[in-house]
């Protein structure tokens, strides 16, 4: 499968500004490509990805009233299921991207592997996964699991890379999320958080001395992109 890496954005709607920016330059240059959004709640991932000319869409979600949100708003199955080793249990090698945002972080981690290596036979050699998240290093990145008991756990850039890589992603590159900017006031926030991650960068050094697993990634959200062989092998370590 090849996939676009475009540079130059197509105008999309302000509610897709933030998908835009952080899945574009990862997405398929083919609009036929077989895209999975796992965890899609209300389908907003699916309605930009609509809105972007990709026409074999598919989505799950263990909440049937967001699924049910979900099919009103894109035309594409959308199943009711919790269990993703079950759901991906007959779809070998079915789709070329499979999406996962703000999902990972509610299956318990001693079985996200299990369910991470689901995804990743799921997908055709050179087929791709994008996973977004909360940051746990950010300052305020404890804070999701309080406002949301159904979080389990809060990761960091190094866990992400961590768990993709066991789950046998060929390759993995882990960014920082990047904010929309369309308006001046946008761009001004933007601008204040950048100075206070450095701050706070200042912080972990002081408390933490110069150590490998110091966070280089400090915004409230993590975007990751791994990668399936040629092969499509590359099976998942314990």
């Amino acid at each position: 499968m090849l996939f676009c890496g475009l540079q130059t954005r197509q105008l999309v709607s302000p509610e897709f500004d933030d998908l835009d920016m952080n899945y574009s330059p990862w997405l398929p240059a083919d609009r036929n490509a077989a895209v999975l959004d796992a965890g899609c709640g209300r389908g907003r991932v699916l309605a930009f990805l609509a809105s972007r000319g990709y026409a074999h869409l598919e989505g799950f979600d263990r909440d049937p009233e967001a699924a049910a949100a979900a099919r009103l708003r894109v035309a594409a199955p959308i199943a009711v299921e919790e269990d993703w080793i079950r759901f991906l249990a007959n779809r070998e090698q079915a789709f070329d991207l499979a999406i996962l945002k703000d999902v990972i972080y509610y299956i318990p981690r001693d079985r996200l592997v299990d369910a991470l290596s689901a995804v990743r036979r799921a997908l055709k050699p050179n087929g791709r996964v994008i996973v977004e998240v909360f940051n746990g290093a950010a300052f305020t990145g404890p804070f999701v699991a309080y406002k949301d008991e159904a979080i389990l756990w809060t990761p960091t850039e190094h866990t992400v890379r961590r768990l993709l890589e066991r789950a046998g992603f060929a390759r993995v590159i882990v960014r920082a999320h990047v904010p929309p900017a369309r308006t001046l006031k946008r761009r001004l926030f933007n601008l204040v958080g950048a100075v206070w991650r450095e701050v706070l960068r200042g912080i972990y050094v002081v408390e933490r001395g110069v150590a490998e697993e110091n966070p280089r990634i400090l915004t409230t959200k993590i975007v990751a992109v791994g990668d399936v062989s040629a092969g499509g092998s590359g099976g998942a370590s314990s």
